[in-house]
């Protein structure tokens, strides 16, 4: 908040909500922003350049996701995003113990970057 200007700066707060709660204030049409934790941007943008893009800036928050972690419920598929590279990591991790294999569909550069609010929305604005 500190980068904003004085007079916006009146009356905004800085809060952790919830996804839900979150697309809820989009439907009540309150004004917010999610910010991206640096990190987050370079590991994005690491990603980018593995996949053979050679962008200087991410044009969002970036969320990761891989085509080797797939959800089963119901007779539906998901691919989960997560907002930290190194959760997905741990998480791809975790699913191949518990497999006792690595994940024989897991390669190199199977991670997937994609701006934020265009993944929740439907867009395909895959950027990876």
């Amino acid at each position: 908040m500190k980068s904003m200007e004085p007079d916006m700066r009146d009356g905004s707060k800085v809060l952790p909500l919830a996804l839900n709660k979150v697309f809820q204030l989009k439907l009540d049409d309150v004004a917010f922003r999610f910010i991206p934790d640096p990190s987050q941007i370079k590991y994005a943008l690491e990603e980018r350049r593995k996949a053979g893009f050679s962008d200087e800036v991410f044009p969002g928050v970036p969320v990761f996701q891989s085509r080797s972690l797939v959800l089963r419920s119901q007779n539906k598929r998901y691919r989960p995003v997560f907002f930290r590279r190194e959760d997905l990591e741990k998480s791809l991790f975790k699913a191949s113990r518990e497999q006792n294999r690595l994940n024989p569909a897991l390669r190199e550069g199977d991670i997937q970057v994609r701006v934020f609010w265009s993944s929740c929305i439907g867009g395909e604005t895959s950027v990876s």
